[in-house]
């Protein structure tokens, strides 16, 4: 905004326009599926708005890998799957006297780890920025993860959570939750190696 003077408040309208309208059809996705999907979705919400809002936004604390990562690494894909068919993972049954709640563990437990790899790698698009920035941080009294762990254990951090993320793709082939084609997705790994040794 400051670098090509955008106007404040034409940005503001659009930051407000866009809460507003994902606001709107998230309350449809939740008439469309389960209730249950609004406290889930509600979180997801404030952790996205309090991620770069107030005093104390989450990014700027040495949780910010890990609220990014969990948010849209599991979050999103979850959701994603849950909206498909509600009834396949978690629901609820209402009446005039009892609320009832069916959680089909193994299935989300099985999501759950399928969403590893996205965590660990959209964690790591957030440790990579900290790590670049880590002397401008320390000027503004930023202090990430990087702060604590300091630059080069960031860096075996990076490359731990890259590695998993690969590690990870495998086992889901071995444990045969993907088919082998999938296997043409370590043509990728030159490239990807290639991108961890430059960083």
């Amino acid at each position: 905004i400051g670098k090509h003077q955008l106007n404040f408040k034409s940005m503001t309208f659009i930051i407000y326009g866009l809460l507003i309208f994902a606001s709107l059809i998230s309350l449809l996705l939740v008439v469309r599926t389960d209730l249950l999907l609004l406290p889930v979705g509600a979180l997801c919400f404030l952790i996205g708005i309090f991620y770069t809002f107030g005093p104390y936004p989450l990014s700027r604390l040495p949780l910010g890998e890990l609220f990014s990562g969990v948010t849209m690494g599991f979050g999103i894909f979850f959701l994603a799957i849950y909206v498909q068919d509600p009834h396949q993972l978690f629901y609820s049954h209402w009446n005039s006297e009892s609320i009832s709640i069916t959680l089909k563990w193994m299935r989300a437990l099985k999501i759950g780890l399928m969403s590893l790899p996205l965590v660990a790698l959209i964690a790591n698009i957030m440790l990579a920025n900290n790590i670049c920035d880590y002397q401008q941080d320390l000027k503004n009294r930023r202090y990430t993860l990087v702060h604590y762990l300091g630059e080069q254990h960031s860096l075996y951090l990076y490359t731990a959570l890259h590695s998993l993320a690969w590690l990870m793709f495998a086992l889901f082939i071995i444990w045969k939750w993907l088919p082998l084609i999938a296997l043409l997705v370590f043509l990728a790994y030159p490239i990807s190696f290639k991108t961890l040794l430059t960083f």
